[in-house]
Formats: C-alpha cells, structure tokens, sequence
C-alpha cells in the first residue's frame, strides 16, 4: 500500500518561534482583556542570563487497561509549573515586590505579589505574555560570581477573560 501525505500546513508556515527570552516587563496590574496595540508596565526586571526556565507543567497521563492488558483508554493531568528566573536588584520597588517593608527593613517572610509578566525574546520578535500571575521571591546574597539577586518563583493563573497565556511572534517593541 502506497500512502500519499499532504500537509495542509507546511513547515515554512510554523516558523512563529519564540527564541531565547531577552527581556521580562513586570505589571503590577492583572491584564482581563487581550492586549492592546501599547502597553505601560512598572519595570523591567534585570533578570541574570540563563536564569529563566519556563516550564508551564508537564503532563501526567495515566493509561485504563483491560484485564486484557488492552489499552481502553487513558486520563491525563497537567503536573504544576516551574516559571523560574533571578531578578539582581535590590531596588527598593524590586525589594518591596518579594519583602515585607518594615521599620526602615524588610522582613524576610514569604510575601506574594500579583500582576502580569511580559517576556520578550532576544530577536524582539516574540512576546508571551502572562496576564494574571502570582510571584514570590527569596534574597540570595552571595553566590558564585553573580550580585545578590532574587530567585523568583511565578505561577500563572487564569484572568477575567478565561486566559492564563498570550503568544505573540509578530514583532514586540520595546
């Protein structure tokens, strides 16, 4: 049997690729609608290269067997995200994000804070934004080479509009 495939998409019409993320735009504001044409956001954070790792969760699938040992049918979960990167600042407004302000000091207790995140990639082409996250962060001081940073944790989580992800490759400005 000879089997003829035709793609109704071919691979020239999937290059919308995000490349290696060059930016990160911090909102203390939780995006509810698609975003518009321009957006003013409170910062960008100083993120240390290499540090990003976006993971929105893997899936966790388990398969129904028969007592056969057929396969019937299966069920799948999606596993929690692991959005991480370093944040090197301790900018008040930075500090003031992942510690409590207190007496002239900061507490160092777990503290969220809320909004959206905006990632750009390196080629300015891409955008993924984040419309409605919780963020934590602990203070490392001294490691290695690198200034004392914030490891920041993310978990996105769904907006007004049901949507907890925007891609964009078309072109970003920044």
């Amino acid at each position: 049997m000879a089997l003829s495939i035709t793609a109704t998409k071919q691979l020239g019409a999937l290059d919308d690729i995000f490349a290696k993320v060059a930016h990160v735009y911090y909102s203390s504001t939780v995006l509810n609608t698609a975003p518009s044409s321009s957006v003013t956001v409170d910062m960008e954070f100083p993120v240390i290269d290499d540090s990003v790792s976006f993971d929105t969760g893997g899936i966790d699938k388990t398969e129904v067997k028969l007592t056969t040992g057929q396969t019937w049918t299966s069920k799948a979960s999606k596993s929690d995200s692991a959005i991480t990167m370093q944040v090197a600042s301790l900018d008040a407004d930075v500090a003031s994000l992942f510690m409590t302000a207190t007496n002239g000091g900061y507490a160092l207790d777990v503290k969220k804070s809320t909004g959206a995140l905006y990632f750009v990639d390196e080629t300015g082409k891409g955008i993924i934004i984040l419309p409605n996250v919780e963020i934590y962060g602990s203070l490392v001081v001294g490691e290695g080479d690198n200034p004392a940073y914030f490891n920041v944790t993310v978990t996105p989580l769904i907006n007004n509009a049901g949507v907890s992800i925007y891609l964009d490759v078309t072109e970003a400005e920044v």
